[in-house]
C-alpha cells in the first residue's frame, strides 16, 4: 500500500496537498495536522488495515499480552550483576508465561522487577536497596 504521509522537519505532509492552498483557519489546521500525525503513526507501524482489526479484536477478547522481552534480550540479577544472562525463550501457557535463559533458569512475568531486570543499573539499584 502506498504511502500517504510522509514526516519532514515541520510535521506530517500529505501527499499531494498543500494547506497554503486552502483556506483554513487554525482549528481546522490543528485538526489536519492530527489526522495527518495518526495516518503517520499507522502507517508507520507496517500493519494493513486487516491485521489492526484482528489485533484489535485479540485485545477485545483478552488474547493480546505485550510482552516485556523477547528471545535474545539481555537480562541482569542483582545477585549476580558480575553476569548477564539472555532469553533463549518464551513459553506462554493459559494461567502463566515462562521465560528461560541461557543458563536454563527460568522465571515468570512477577519477577520482572523483582529478581530480573532489563538494564545493569536497574539490577544496581535493587541491589541497594535491599542491602539497606
Amino acid at each position: 500500500m502506498e504511502r500517504l504521509v510522509t514526516w519532514t522537519q515541520h510535521g506530517p505532509k500529505i501527499k499531494g496537498f498543500c494547506m497554503v492552498e486552502h483556506d483554513f483557519d487554525l482549528t481546522e489546521c490543528r485538526i489536519l495536522g492530527n489526522v495527518a500525525s495518526r495516518l503517520g503513526a499507522y502507517e508507520d507501524s507496517g500493519l494493513s488495515p486487516e491485521e489492526v482489526q484482528k489485533l484489535a479484536e485479540a485485545k477485545a477478547e483478552g488474547r493480546l499480552r505485550v510482552l516485556p522481552c523477547k528471545p535474545g534480550d539481555t537480562i541482569y540479577r542483582p545477585d549476580g550483576l558480575q553476569y548477564s544472562w539472555q532469553i533463549v525463550s518464551i513459553t506462554i501457557y493459559p494461567d502463566e508465561i515462562i521465560f528461560t535463559d541461557d543458563s536454563d533458569n527460568i522465571f515468570g512475568l512477577d519477577n520482572i522487577g523483582k529478581t530480573i531486570f532489563f538494564t545493569r543499573e536497574e539490577a544496581e539499584k535493587a541491589l541497594g536497596e535491599a542491602q539497606l
